[in-house]
C-alpha cells in the first residue's frame, strides 16, 4: 500500500472510531434504560447492505439492535418506518418487508411508532455471535409492486433510515474508556487532516461524481440480482470499476495537491541534476536508481505541465465510468432472465472491460504522486 494509501486507510480508520465513541457518549440521552450506543450508520436508500460490527466477547442478552427513522416514495405516496407502511387510511399501521435486516431471527424487544424506533434483540440461546449486524432497503421488493426500474424506485425514495447497536452498561469504566477513544481518535483526525494537502472543498465536483457513481452502481447491482443471478462476471466487473473510481479520486486529490505545490522550476533543477549524476555513474546497479528516478521526475513534470487538460481528462474519465455504470444497467433490465442475450452479454463486459482497462492507464499514470 502507498504512503498515501496508507494515509487515507488510517484516516477513514480515525474518523471512524471517533464518531463510534462520540456515538457511544452521546447514547447515554437517549431513552434505552441500561444500554448504551457504541455504533451506528445511515442505511442507503439505494438498496445497498450496510453492517455494523458486533462487540467482539459480548454476550447476546447484551446487546440491542436499533432501527429507526421513517422515509418516502414519492411514486406512490406512501411513508415507510423498519416495519410499517402507511395504508389507505394515512395511519402507518401496514407491516412490510421493504426493510430487511440480519440476523433475520432477531426478535422485536421494544418500539415507538410514533418515533419510528424498533429495539430488536439476538436470541439468547444461538451459539456464536455473528459479526456483525445488517440492514437494506428491499428496493427489490419495490420494483415488483410499483412495476417500475430500479433507478426509478431510488430516485422516488427520500428520507432516513439508521441502524445503530446498543451494548448493556454495566459500569462507569465504559464511558472513561469511550471517551478516551474519542480523544485519541480526534487528534489523529486532526493530525491527519493537516497533512491533507488541498482543502474539502476542492473536492466537491469529484465527490459529487463518486456519488453519482455508487447510486448508478447500487442500481445496476440491484437489476443484475433480480434480472441475472447467474451474471458473477457482469458484476464483478461493475464492482471493480467502482472501487477503481474511487481510486482514481484519491490520485485526483493528490494530483491537484502537487499542482498547487510544486515548484515546477525547482523540479526542472532537479531533473537536471539527476541528468548530471546518470552521466557520472558507470555502476549499473545505481544507474537503474538514478534511471527510475529519472523517469519519474520527468513524468511529474510533464503531467503538470499542462494541469488544467490532464484534470479535465481524469474528470472525464469518471464521468465516463457513470456513463458506463448506467448503460450496463439499461441493459440487463431490457434482458429475460430466462432468455438471456450470450452475445449482449459479451458485448457488455467486453466494454467494461475497456473502460477498466482506460481507467488502469489512467491510475497508473498518476501513480507516480505517491
Amino acid at each position: 500500500m502507498s504512503t498515501r494509501g496508507r494515509e487515507h486507510w488510517l484516516l477513514l480508520s480515525a474518523m471512524t472510531v471517533a464518531a463510534l465513541a462520540a456515538a457511544a457518549v452521546a447514547g447515554a440521552e437517549v431513552n434505552l434504560a441500561g444500554f448504551q450506543r457504541v455504533g451506528q450508520v445511515e442505511v442507503p436508500l439505494t438498496g445497498r447492505e450496510v453492517a455494523l460490527p458486533l462487540v467482539r466477547g459480548a454476550r447476546p442478552g447484551d446487546l440491542r439492535i436499533v432501527l429507526d427513522g421513517v422515509f418516502s416514495c414519492s411514486y406512490n405516496g406512501r411513508s415507510y418506518d423498519a416495519f410499517y407502511t402507511t395504508s389507505d387510511t394515512g395511519a402507518l399501521d401496514r407491516r412490510h418487508d421493504y426493510v430487511r435486516w440480519s440476523p433475520d431471527d432477531m426478535k422485536l424487544a421494544e418500539y415507538d411508532t410514533s418515533a419510528h424506533r424498533y429495539v430488536l434483540k439476538l436470541a439468547n440461546d444461538r451459539g456464536e455471535l455473528p459479526q456483525a449486524v445488517t440492514a437494506r432497503v428491499n428496493v427489490d421488493r419495490f420494483v415488483t409492486d410499483l412495476i417500475i426500474t430500479p433507478s426509478q424506485v431510488t430516485d422516488s425514495l427520500s428520507g432516513n433510515l439508521r441502524l445503530g447497536v446498543w451494548r448493556s452498561s454495566r459500569s462507569g469504566a465504559a464511558a472513561w474508556l469511550t471517551l478516551g477513544l474519542v480523544l485519541v481518535a480526534a487528534a489523529l483526525v486532526a493530525v491527519l487532516l493537516r497533512r491533507r494537502a488541498r482543502p474539502a472543498a476542492e473536492m466537491a465536483d469529484v465527490a459529487q461524481l463518486l456519488s453519482r457513481i455508487e447510486r448508478k452502481y447500487g442500481s445496476a447491482m440491484s437489476v443484475i440480482e433480480g434480472q441475472r443471478p447467474d451474471a458473477f462476471e457482469l458484476s464483478s466487473q461493475l464492482e471493480r470499476l467502482r472501487d477503481g473510481a474511487q481510486e482514481l479520486a484519491e490520485h485526483i486529490a493528490a494530483f491537484r495537491g502537487a499542482a498547487g505545490t510544486v515548484d515546477q522550476q525547482q523540479l526542472e533543477g532537479e531533473i537536471a541534476q539527476v541528468e548530471q549524476q546518470l552521466e557520472q555513474t558507470q555502476r549499473d546497479d545505481l544507474r537503474q536508481e538514478i534511471e527510475a528516478t529519472l523517469a519519474a521526475k520527468r513524468k511529474l513534470r510533464d503531467l503538470l505541465a499542462d494541469t488544467e487538460a490532464n484534470e479535465a481528462r481524469y474528470l472525464l474519465r469518471l464521468s465516463k465510468i457513470e456513463s458506463t455504470m448506467d448503460a450496463t444497467t439499461v441493459w440487463v433490465a431490457g434482458q429475460e432472465a430466462r432468455l438471456a442475450d450470450e452475445v449482449g452479454e459479451d458485448r457488455a463486459i467486453a466494454e467494461l472491460q475497456q473502460e477498466l482497462k482506460s481507467l488502469d492507464e489512467a491510475i497508473e499514470e498518476l501513480k507516480i504522486l505517491d
